[in-house]
């Protein structure tokens, strides 16, 4: 065949997985797969087709066949960067095999191909949740958020986390970052709850427990901080709030890049204060974290909210484009 015959087939088999990607999208997963058997026969190893028909054989439970297809992208085409879903296909039927250890080995060897890739840490991060290995699976969200900022689903899965762990200040910057990337759908609503979750959530302290929204503003008008530990700092402190939920945000951020300015004895410990401190502490200097917190706030839908939004559209405008610019290579990890 000559090599215009090839790059016409090649052309063909291209457009036919297009369409079997929109049909996946739709649920239609035995009609996407006819488009990539057709798109195999035009180019009979073409690897977005092999990639996409493994794809979409997992999302109908047929494991073993996704595998298959899996292992012959992997042996046929190594180190091409077309793999890459193909290691998260792969360790996602094996782990809804409940087979944590070969999906982990699977991440793994994916990792030593594509270090850079930051899905397959996110993927490892879930299998290491699954398996209780918590730790493990907070150290894969924070890489993932590293190699990519803007993946929403990692900074509410560190949230969750950090929250479970009674780590009620981590978990806060978390969600609220998580909210500032995803603040439409039915997800967001799950991230409002848990703040509000956090925000009310007790704190345990020698007086008892006392809920985290009213343990923000003592602490920071003396000078006796001593403990580097966030909560024991917090428990210090008490105050009663009976502002809105973006007001107490607007005061808790404020105190919180207090702590993280004067802070600074075991800084290098904690990622949240590497990663997450710098970007709010930013976000104060530019005087943008009174329309972040109604941004964050926008999945409740409340008439104050969408006022306030509809009449500081300058502002938000602002905040967009320093947030989507804001440098998080700066961040020393």
């Amino acid at each position: 065949m000559t090599s215009f015959g090839q790059e016409k087939e090649t052309c063909a088999a291209k457009q036919l997985v297009i369409s079997g990607i929109q049909l996946h999208k739709e649920g239609e997963f035995q009609n996407a797969i006819s488009k990539y058997d057709k798109a195999l026969k035009l180019y009979n190893d073409y690897l977005p087709a092999l990639a996409e028909k493994a794809f979409s054989l997992y999302a109908l439970n047929k494991y073993t066949d996704a595998i298959a297809y899996c292992q012959k992208a992997i042996r046929d085409h190594s180190g091409e960067k077309g793999l890459k879903p193909v290691y998260i296909t792969y360790g996602s039927v094996l782990d809804a095999m409940e087979k944590p250890d070969k999906a982990l080995a699977i991440y793994d060897k994916g990792i030593q191909s594509f270090p850079h890739f930051y899905l397959l840490y996110f993927n490892r991060g879930i299998t290491f949740w699954k398996t209780g290995n918590t730790k493990q699976a907070i150290k894969n969200f924070q890489k993932t958020i590293i190699l990519q900022p803007q993946d929403a689903s990692a900074h509410l899965a560190l949230a969750s986390l950090w929250y479970r762990n009674n780590k009620k200040l981590p978990a806060f910057l978390a969600v609220c970052r998580y909210l500032s990337i995803e603040n439409q759908g039915q997800r967001s609503q799950k991230g409002i709850l848990l703040l509000k979750n956090i925000m009310e959530a007790p704190i345990q302290g020698k007086k008892g427990f006392t809920p985290f929204k009213n343990l923000i503003t003592k602490a920071f008008e003396t000078k006796e901080i001593k403990d580097n530990s966030w909560n024991s700092i917090l428990s210090k402190a008490s105050f009663n709030n009976d502002k809105s939920l973006p007001d107490s945000i607007i005061t808790i951020i404020k105190k919180i890049n207090s702590i993280s300015e004067k802070d600074k004895i075991q800084q290098d410990s904690f990622f949240y204060q590497q990663y997450y401190s710098p970007y709010f502490i930013a976000m104060q200097q530019n005087s943008f974290v009174q329309p972040f917190a109604y941004k964050i706030n926008l999945p409740i839908k409340n008439k104050y909210t969408t006022r306030w939004v509809n009449s500081h559209k300058l502002e938000m405008v602002r905040l967009y484009l320093w947030d989507r610019f804001y440098n998080w290579n700066d961040t020393k990890l």
